[in-house]
């Protein structure tokens, strides 16, 4: 199963929840670029751009949580309140 995915400028993709790294002598080249990800059937993915086959290593296994949703009453209540503050004394307000 072919897919692409886009390089970051740390030279990072996601693919299935997993974050990998390309590990390169040559980082320059691939920032911004996309890469192929081949998934074999009882082998790990492989990583080509170009033809070329890279190596990468996981960098961030799991998934991000989502953000708690608030009701109105819940956000008011965790919501900082502003300050006011006083002009000092001799502040040309005062």
């Amino acid at each position: 199963m072919k897919s692409t995915r886009k390089v970051s400028k740390d030279l990072s993709f996601s693919y299935q929840g997993v974050t990998c790294q390309i590990e390169t002598e040559t980082p320059n080249r691939f920032t911004k670029t996309y890469v192929t990800i081949l998934e074999r059937p009882g082998k790990p993915i492989l990583v080509e751009r170009d033809g070329r086959s890279y190596a990468y290593k996981e960098w961030k296994k799991g998934f991000i949580e989502k953000p708690k949703i608030l009701n109105a009453k819940e956000l008011e209540a965790t919501w900082a309140t502003p300050k006011t503050k006083k002009p000092k004394r001799n502040h040309p307000w005062r």
